[in-house]
């Protein structure tokens, strides 16, 4: 069995701000600033939220797939500090918007430890010996198993 990670991709947001500027703004001690490491903080436009994120990164990858290859998706898996409205799960939509098959499940994993350590754990049980189902947890990366 082949694991790992085929494909990726990432989306950040439209807009962002000037970290050093920021800084010079609020006059803040600049021997800091290169302690943090980095330069621009990516900021949501008002129409911008974390299903918008979660779709700009994956649908990139879900395009160069071939319709056979979408439909063999069997799990979306999504991390998030918390559900996007306190009840729908941010999958429900995301597997919406991505036209993913009826058959494709989405574990809903929230809180701690961390939304990311529950993704990976999530698809690192999917991929245990046995029939190994095609996964991609897309929140702002996307990860891909091919069972072929």
């Amino acid at each position: 069995m082949t694991v790992g990670i085929e494909a990726i991709n990432f989306y950040g947001g439209s807009a962002f701000l000037n970290v050093r500027r920021l800084f010079e703004a609020r006059n803040l001690d600049l021997r800091r600033f290169d302690n943090l490491m980095i330069h621009r903080k990516s900021v949501a436009l008002p129409c911008e939220d974390p299903v918008s994120f979660g779709v700009n990164a994956a649908k990139p990858l879900l395009d160069q797939l071939s319709e056979q290859d979408r439909n063999r998706i069997e799990m979306l898996v999504t991390a998030t500090e918390s559900g996007l409205d306190f009840g729908k799960s941010l999958s429900t939509y995301l597997h919406d918007y991505l036209g993913l098959s009826r058959s494709c499940r989405r574990p809903r994993r929230n809180g701690p430890p961390s939304p990311t350590t529950c993704a990976v754990r999530s698809t690192g049980a999917a991929t245990t010996p046995g029939p190994a189902p095609t996964g991609t947890p897309p929140a702002s990366s996307s990860r891909w198993k091919n069972s072929s």
